[in-house]
């Protein structure tokens, strides 16, 4: 990313992450429908398969965060049989991939993935269901968007780059993290992570952009003056860093251990083997 259009690629985040909560794109308690077969505990073990997935095809950070979140926005909308998951897991990677990858695997490869659980016709049949059922809203702005403008703005250093990427995949796999804009979930990681000082330059940074906002469109309620005023109260009471730190303690004793094998390999510098929060 130039770091020029910094500014206006994260006022464009902002934007179109204003839009999707406005839309309703997610809703955080559809596993909460009494007449789902799918729960959340359900859930977390696909996000844990799919995690283990992503890196067989050796596919980027990106297509694994627009994967689940493509998964969550259909199930926002739509209930499914416990016999369906796997195949609407797989179908998300796919589209996924056809996005954010320069070359994604042909449908044969996921169907050996399945273990011919899944049928081609099946993918195919799920992906046009899934596209028409999210209106075509297949890229929207993931937690991992804003994080990577929040760690080129405050200079981060590779290992605490990594250390963001780890802490990020694990909370995929808890559904009570889609409460919380990814723009602000986003800030909390860095908080956790980094020195204060370089979380004062995202601030100020942020800071800046609503003054440009408010001087061109004379909107004082701007998307940027909201973040802004949504970090200063993170960074004063810690309330998501906080359950943050909870739900990555929690999640590491339990058998979701795909996210702790990844970090551990030296292209993430291992830092599965020593970040504690």
């Amino acid at each position: 990313i130039i770091e020029e259009y910094f500014d206006e690629i994260l006022y464009s985040l902002l934007k179109e992450e204003s839009e999707f909560i406005s839309n309703k794109m997610i809703d955080y308690n559809y596993l909460l429908n009494t007449e789902s077969e799918i729960t959340p505990e359900m859930r977390a073990m696909v996000v844990d398969w799919l995690l283990e997935v992503h890196q067989i095809f050796h596919f980027q950070e990106k297509c694994l965060f627009t994967t689940i979140q493509l998964m969550d926005k259909y199930l926002s909308k739509k209930l499914i049989s416990i016999d369906q998951f796997q195949l609407l897991a797989l179908t998300s990677l796919n589209i996924a991939s056809k996005q954010e990858e320069v070359e994604y695997p042909i449908l044969d490869n996921f169907i050996t993935i399945s273990k011919n659980t899944v049928t081609k016709q099946e993918m195919i049949d799920m992906e046009n269901d899934l596209i028409s059922t999210i209106k075509f809203d297949i890229l929207s702005p993931t937690v991992l968007d804003f994080f990577q403008i929040y760690a080129s703005i405050s200079n981060l250093n590779p290992v605490e780059v990594s250390q963001g990427l780890y802490i990020m995949n694990i909370l995929l796999i808890d559904i009570n993290m889609l409460k919380y804009k990814n723009s602000i979930l986003a800030f909390a990681v860095l908080k956790l992570i980094t020195k204060e000082e370089n979380i004062n330059k995202v601030i100020l940074f942020i800071e800046d952009i609503n003054k440009k906002a408010y001087k061109i469109n004379g909107n004082e309620n701007n998307e940027a003056h909201i973040l802004v005023d949504e970090i200063n109260k993170e960074n004063n009471n810690n309330e998501i860093g906080v359950e943050i730190k909870y739900l990555f303690r929690t999640i590491l004793k339990t058998h979701y251990h795909n996210a702790k094998n990844k970090f551990n390999n030296q292209i993430f510098h291992a830092v599965s083997s020593y970040t504690s929060i």
